[in-house]
């Protein structure tokens, strides 16, 4: 007999396979440009109201939805490069816009079919009535890291401040002037060519954009992806926030002068020529052409590359799409939402031997991080991996410190995961790389220290020799971007955290004494496990959602009767 889950995810099969059906095939290029028209739209518009229940759910449709739609009819395209200007007609628009929020709504509810293999929700069958009920009344651990990255950027903002307030100041003024560039095209488009002042200005803002929302230390700047160095994927980034918002106002500033006669859904999205793109972009940034194919490329979803990248749930929409042999279109939600995550997965799929040299350098940089929060000269920072035997067993120490007025010892293992957005299959990948393997290391690290005197310990580590004595030991667990994993119990033998908890509990729990930097870090991370957290934070409550179909019904609920 078939669980509520099998048989919900029949049932949605189901209703893709209709999807597919139902997309007449002889209109795919119309309808994979209207497709990312809506996307650019209506992403603009329910933004705006981020409060709105309604408005929330609707813009998640539209996040979860438009891959599986614009698979549908790319997955059959043929490359055209003669193509027209054309304008939304009503008709084609709503039935872009059922197609998109039709698949929103059958990927969201693969997506929490996903959350019951976690164990994160149950699901009940009720005839034609299926409901999710979360399994849990607390807040999950995921939130709780994503507000210490919110952190973060809240910290760097604090220091591009100046700068920030600046380009506050000065978007109406800048505003107005974009009204003096932009121009009708062909009675329902438009076109602008920016002034040096307008350039300038957007550059800097594109600038605070990268920095405000991005992590842009996941690689060195000097490390290479086929041939070029990721500074120049991160200035081509820097590049793409600024074209976006720079299009975005004009996009706006052309609806208001012609007093609302031009559709923004029809200007936002931009479809042009890849060579003159190439030769534009290769003069502003100083680069030969060929260069600049090659890190657009990175940018851009092509028939190469999209089922590799639309296979991720909630998939992140690209910059740039292919769609001739010299002809892209480029998305304003793509250069503004998370082009640095589709730029990482592209160089991992393209540059997979690049790529993984280049994470294999990123433990020495992530350990400097850490050894730069214990500025004290009396402890002592060991540079060198430390490698252990137990018996036949081996393993490494990553990072040590040793406190030379307390004798007190810590010892790390760094981890650096990549992050990882809605897909439950790259969550599970993260448990498993992290939470077993870890432990493995506790253990030995643990039965290590056991069979061994203080003054072997000492000297295997690498402390001086004048320092004898150890009165404590501090074992952390540190992974970049996840530590806390909503149903995963972590061994307390040893303190764990993702490096933005770190940051986040140094900055705000002080100890004014700091007789004891490294016991008073592991009680700080531990102050912020979100077991903790969920005790003195006031914490969010999840909306009541419903999707219905043709013959059935979806229910999302907050919490089960256990």
């Amino acid at each position: 007999m078939k669980t509520p889950e099998q048989i919900l995810l029949d049932i949605l099969e189901n209703e893709t396979a209709r999807l597919n059906s139902d997309c007449p095939k002889d209109i795919n290029l119309f309808a994979m440009i209207e497709i990312i028209r809506s996307v650019d739209y209506h992403s603009f518009i329910l933004s705006h109201n981020p409060n709105d229940p309604g408005d929330t759910f609707l813009l998640q449709k539209y996040r979860f939805g438009w891959s599986l739609a614009f698979s549908q009819f790319y997955k059959n395209y043929h490359l055209q490069d003669n193509i027209p200007l054309f304008a939304w007609e009503h008709d084609l628009r709503e039935w872009i816009n059922s197609v998109i929020q039709h698949a929103g709504s059958i990927e969201l509810c693969k997506q929490f079919l996903d959350y019951a293999k976690a164990d994160l929700v149950k699901v009940e069958n009720d005839g034609h009535t299926f409901n999710f009920k979360y399994k849990r009344s607390t807040t999950p651990y995921e939130y709780y890291e994503k507000k210490s990255l919110e952190y973060y950027f809240s910290t760097v903002n604090k220091h591009l401040e100046e700068k920030s307030r600046l380009i506050v100041e000065g978007v109406k003024k800048m505003r107005k002037e974009l009204e003096t560039i932009v121009n009708v095209e062909y009675e329902q488009f438009m076109s602008y060519t920016a002034t040096p002042k307008i350039d300038e200005f957007y550059s800097k803002w594109g600038y605070l954009y990268l920095m405000n929302t991005t992590v842009v230390e996941d690689f060195a700047e000097d490390d290479k992806f086929g041939n070029h160095s990721y500074k120049d994927y991160l200035d081509f980034v820097e590049d793409i926030f600024k074209v976006g918002i720079m299009h975005r106002d004009c996009s706006m500033a052309l609806v208001e002068k012609t007093s609302q006669k031009i559709h923004l859904r029809n200007i936002l999205t931009y479809v042009f020529s890849k060579s003159s793109f190439v030769k534009l972009c290769s003069e502003y940034m100083k680069w030969s052409e060929e260069k600049t194919t090659d890190i657009l490329s990175a940018f851009t979803l092509s028939l190469e590359n999209f089922q590799f990248h639309l296979q991720h749930p909630g998939a992140t929409v690209p910059p740039y799409f292919q769609l001739g042999n010299d002809t892209i279109m480029r998305s304003t939600v793509g250069c503004l939402d998370k082009p640095l995550l589709f730029l990482h997965r592209e160089l991992k799929r393209k540059y997979h031997t690049d790529y993984f040299e280049a994470v294999n350098k990123r433990e020495q940089r992530f350990k400097e991080q850490l050894y730069s929060l214990f500025p004290e000269k009396k402890i002592v920072k060991v540079s060198d991996n430390i490698n252990i035997k137990i018996g036949s067993r081996k393993t490494d120490i990553d990072g040590v410190l040793y406190d030379t007025e307390r004798s007190t010892l810590g010892l790390f293992q760094l981890k650096w995961q990549d992050a990882f957005s809605t897909s439950m299959k790259e969550r599970f990948s993260r448990i498993s790389n992290l939470i077993p393997k870890s432990v493995e290391w506790i253990d030995k690290v643990e039965d290590w220290i056991k069979y061994n005197d203080k003054k072997t310990i000492l000297s295997s580590l690498k402390i001086p020799k004048e320092y004898s004595d150890i009165e404590e030991i501090y074992i952390f667990v540190i992974s970049r971007n996840h530590a806390h994993f909503t149903n995963q119990k972590l061994d307390n033998r040893a303190t764990w955290a993702s490096w933005y908890q770190v940051l986040e509990a140094c900055s705000k729990v002080k100890d004014p004494s700091n007789s004891n930097p490294i016991g008073e870090l592991a009680l700080k991370l531990r102050m912020f496990y979100p077991e903790e957290r969920t005790k003195r934070e006031e914490n969010p409550i999840p909306s009541n959602l419903s999707f219905k179909f043709s013959k059935f019904k979806v229910n999302i609920q907050q919490n089960s009767d256990e």
